[in-house]
């Protein structure tokens, strides 16, 4: 048997594509590619009708099985589904309009269980109802054993054929019109057997409420538009769209004094597309941004183990603080929430039973939320949770590291370089690498990458560490050989190739260059510098009108970017058009008035 490895392995690519799959398990992803079940229906005509929507079996989670049974007695065959991800069973009652049904059970004389017979019924209506008993219908599930022969109304049995799992056969005229009954092998007589039990009906599942005690309080993300202040508030998120969330509001406006008695202050995100819409309650609202939105979300999934997105009516009640104590899924009654702000610290039980730990608790991983929020270039809101990490004691490496990370993006140089100091792991390094490029120390930042590559040579972050610290030496062959290098080791990273183009034209390369330039349009769309790199190509290499057509497509990406109007106007100039590279330096004065570079050449061309 192999051991598991002692020490961390493998690419950083690599080791991110664990990472993420371990996310997909947490999120209650599928092995299976989010492949929804089907059904599908006999047509009668030797073809099959897709029927997943209609019947409701087309569940998305990780089906393993399934079997079909009559669980409630009523001759209508229900479903058992099996599946890997929650809900792990789902039993689906057939709720088609009954008509006569027949329900045969085979008993064999060596074989009881008379697995591998069949059974052809032939109709009043000259219909071939053919069914066999199976062993087994998909991963650990058996359906059930007795045969369902569903009849038209007014349709009734003329014949039954058995072959029997020795080999037997037998042929009966005299069938039941209806009913559960059974037959044994060699007898011609139907024996009547008693149906199952009808099950009582049971309620859906009370889905209204979920709360959640947390065992540690959070700090909330920041909303704009909310001040904090020292006393309880319930943050909800709504949206007018949303009946439950309405329902909810309804509730809350006729009892908000429960709110202000309890010394609540409850304040409303509204989701809603529709900016001008407003609850009918006496609450506060917020108008979230995008971001802030997209914070609180990531911040919702990393709550819990079980990563789930935020949803509709979903409430968050924090302390005097501004730290979230308990979480609300659902309609929730203001007299809940009220009773819970009432609830002592000491005695907000998180478990549903007592209990002692043994051993250390366990701690939130906030660095791991930072991380999140960085990923999704919410970097304020991430520094605010890497100094919560750093702030509750001795910092790991990679808290640190990601926080430097996100440091050097904002800008922050001073302050990433204090947490990179003497640390000499190849993810430390190699932000200290990309620091180096930010401070224009190229012969540093190519120090700390290459230090890298000696652990990892084949690291394509590296690789275009090094080439981006070659190239701003003015090495272009070295930096091209390195960006090459990138590009083989990851080749469906888009800014390596980019990188790569724009060494290959440094050096002259230019129809290399163009060519890749275009494939990385085809890999992550246009961007105005792309559409500039490309007109300066195209018009080096005697394609003038492909090369306006780019820099026009700059400007209509980004008209407050100058590069696109001036790339235009000196296009024009070098063919002698001087007016009409005046009426493009002109529109982009319109835009942005007084811009030095723009009014120079305005000046120079007559």
């Amino acid at each position: 048997m192999s051991r598991t490895p002692q020490k961390v392995a493998g690419s950083q690519p690599y080791r991110e594509a664990w990472r993420a799959v371990n996310m997909l398990i947490r999120s209650g992803g599928s092995w299976s590619g989010r492949e929804r079940d089907v059904c599908f229906r006999n047509a009668g005509d030797g073809t099959f009708v897709d029927t997943s929507y209609v019947t409701g079996l087309d569940s998305a989670g990780d089906g393993r099985g399934f079997v079909a049974l009559d669980i409630d007695g009523d001759g209508a065959l229900d479903i058992v589904e099996a599946s890997r991800t929650a809900p792990r069973v789902r039993v689906l009652r057939n709720q088609a309009p009954e008509g006569p049904v027949l329900v045969v059970e085979l008993r064999g004389a060596r074989m009881p269980d008379s697995i591998g017979a069949s059974a052809l019924l032939t109709t009043s209506r000259g219909r071939k109802l053919l069914r066999h008993v199976d062993a087994g219908s998909g991963y650990l599930t058996q359906s059930s054993r007795r045969l369902h022969f569903a009849l038209d109304n007014g349709e009734t049995p003329v014949s039954l054929e058995v072959r029997w799992p020795g080999g037997a056969s037998q042929s009966l005229t005299d069938v039941p019109a209806r009913g559960f009954v059974r037959l044994n092998e060699g007898e011609r007589e139907f024996v009547p057997i008693v149906a199952p039990s009808a099950l009582p009906r049971v309620k859906q599942p009370n889905e209204k409420a979920a709360p959640v005690w947390l065992t540690e309080p959070v700090p909330a993300p920041v909303l704009s538009g909310m001040r904090l202040r020292p006393q309880k508030t319930l943050v909800n998120f709504w949206a007018s769209w949303c009946p439950p969330c309405r329902e909810e509001m309804k509730e809350w406006a006729a009892s908000s004094s429960r709110f202000a008695q309890a010394g609540v202050r409850v304040v409303v995100v509204s989701a809603d597309e529709d900016r001008a819409q407003r609850p009918e309650a006496p609450f506060a609202v917020v108008l979230p941004t995008a971001d802030e939105l997209a914070a609180w979300n990531l911040f919702h999934r990393h709550l819990f183990d079980y990563r789930r997105d935020l949803a509709l009516p979903t409430s968050f009640l924090l302390d005097e603080r501004g730290r979230v104590v308990k979480v609300y899924h659902g309609v929730t009654s203001a007299a809940t929430i009220a009773a819970d702000a009432a609830v002592p610290v000491g005695a907000r039980a998180s478990l549903p039973f007592a209990g002692r730990w043994l051993g250390e608790r366990p701690k939130r991983n906030y660095v791991e939320l930072a991380t999140a929020l960085a990923e999704g270039g919410l970097a304020k809101e991430s520094a605010r949770y890497f100094e919560l990490a750093l702030a509750l004691g001795t910092p790991s490496r990679e808290a640190r590291t990601n926080y430097a990370g996100v440091l050097i993006e904002s800008g922050d140089l001073a302050k990433a370089e204090s947490l990179l100091t003497g640390q000499s792991d190849p993810d430390t390094l190699a932000n200290l690498g990309l620091l180096r490029l930010r401070q224009a120390r190229y012969r540093d930042a190519a120090a700390a990458f290459e230090k890298v590559l000696a652990a990892s040579p084949d690291d394509a972050m590296a690789l275009h560490g090094l080439g981006s610290a070659l190239f701003g030496a003015q090495d272009i062959a070295g930096a091209r050989a390195r960006f090459a290098q990138a590009v083989a080791a990851d080749p469906e990273h888009a800014g390596y190739r980019y990188s790569w183009a724009s060494a290959m034209a440094a050096g002259g390369e230019l129809a290399a260059a163009l060519g890749e330039f275009e494939r990385v349009r085809e890999m992550q769309g246009d961007s105005a510098a792309l559409c500039n790199n490309l007109g300066i190509l195209y018009v080096e290499t005697g394609a003038p009108a492909k090369g306006e057509a780019e820099f026009r497509k700059a400007i209509q990406i980004a008209p407050r970017d100058a590069a696109g109007y001036v790339n235009l106007a000196s296009l024009f100039i070098k063919g002698g058009k001087n007016a009409e590279a005046r009426i493009v330096l002109g529109e982009f004065l319109k835009v942005v008035p007084g811009n030095p570079e723009v009014l120079r050449m305005l000046q120079a061309v007559r």
